[in-house]
């Protein structure tokens, strides 16, 4: 679909419906409100949907007023019949909760806005680039194209998701496309310090002792090639942590030389397996990630499942290591 195409669908409803994935990154808030913002000024009824809620970490990106339906919230969220349903950043619409599914199946206008490799196409309507850094470049890309509006409120959207899905400017995604729209999205009023600061020194103490755990219990291969973490549900409950507590602890496993390949194993309040993983480019870890279950890009993918945390963990590990290309010696 072209960005004019996207226009043109975007113009008929009136209601919209937009829905980010489980456990929401700065991508996906970042793509939600970006639009939410956009489409409002543009006259439309936005209701933003976040199974899990606004990580913390991610509140102060939220104006006065702005609140996201989640699966908490005390208003019935399921009542809601949007003229239009919007998933960002989700590869499958199961990435949106399964909670949430009849509400967009109810939508007569279904669209999909994403940047992963590994999405189904599953909307009426889909825009898909996964050469794109992010979900946020994608729509930084066609709001300029159509001559949108840029505010500065929509700017500083875009740039928490290109900053959060270039894991701050040192991922492989980070183009010279990226530097040229942050730099634009900089001009037109986003706060890059502001931003960041929010996001990466606002962290619960939980989160740091959760992260302290990790570090004392990382195992790595006998040639240090891949680190990994287990991370049993009891211990987060004993830390008073919550799962959005995990968040940034799998980037830390993989911060010493000659590491290939980290990954973090976790227990979800569902009872499902958890495995999240990244690369440092020699072996793709959305391949692993299939095997059991999951996907997401080439070298930063995750998985759930219901095999036990332990079995999935001693798989996962062996999957990586029979994956791994020959060392290259210097």
């Amino acid at each position: 679909m072209e960005f004019k195409e996207l226009e043109r669908i975007l113009h008929g409803p009136e209601s919209f419906a937009l829905f980010g994935h489980i456990n929401p990154d700065g991508d996906a808030i970042g793509a939600m409100l970006a639009l939410g913002r956009a489409l409002k000024a543009r006259g439309k009824s936005v209701a933003w949907f976040s199974l899990d809620g606004v990580p913390g970490f991610f509140e102060h990106m939220l104006l006065p007023g702005e609140t996201f339906l989640d699966k908490h919230s005390a208003a019935p969220y399921d009542a809601h019949n949007p003229d239009a349903a919007v998933l960002l950043d989700c590869a499958t619409p199961r990435r949106a909760g399964d909670e949430f599914a009849p509400i967009i199946k109810r939508a007569p206008v279904s669209v999909n806005i994403d940047h992963h490799v590994t999405n189904e196409t599953f909307a009426a309507h889909n825009l898909i680039l996964p050469a794109a850094s992010s979900t946020c470049e994608i729509l930084y890309e066609f709001m300029t194209a159509c001559a949108w509006d840029i505010t500065p409120d929509i700017a500083a959207a875009l740039y928490l998701g290109v900053m959060y899905d270039t894991g701050r400017f040192i991922h492989g995604n980070t183009t010279p496309a990226v530097f040229r729209i942050c730099s634009g999205l900089a001009a037109r009023g986003a706060d890059p310090a502001f931003i960041a600061n929010g996001v990466y020194n606002n962290r619960s103490l939980a989160s740091v002792r959760l992260l302290g755990y990790a570090l004392n219990h990382m195992q790595t291969t006998a040639d240090n090639r891949v680190a990994w973490a287990v991370i049993p549900r009891s211990v987060l409950l004993d830390l008073g942590a919550t799962d959005i507590d995990t968040e940034g602890i799998v980037e830390a496993l993989g911060r010493y030389s000659g590491c290939e390949a980290h990954m973090l194993f976790t227990e979800g309040p569902d009872g499902k397996s958890r495995a999240s993983s990244r690369s440092t480019g020699r072996i793709k870890v959305n391949q692993v990630c299939q095997v059991f279950g999951g996907g997401g890009h080439d070298f930063a993918a995750g998985a759930r499942n219901f095999m036990p945390l332990n079995e999935l963990a001693e798989k996962f590990v062996a999957e990586v290591v029979s994956r791994l290309p020959a060392r290259t010696e210097t």
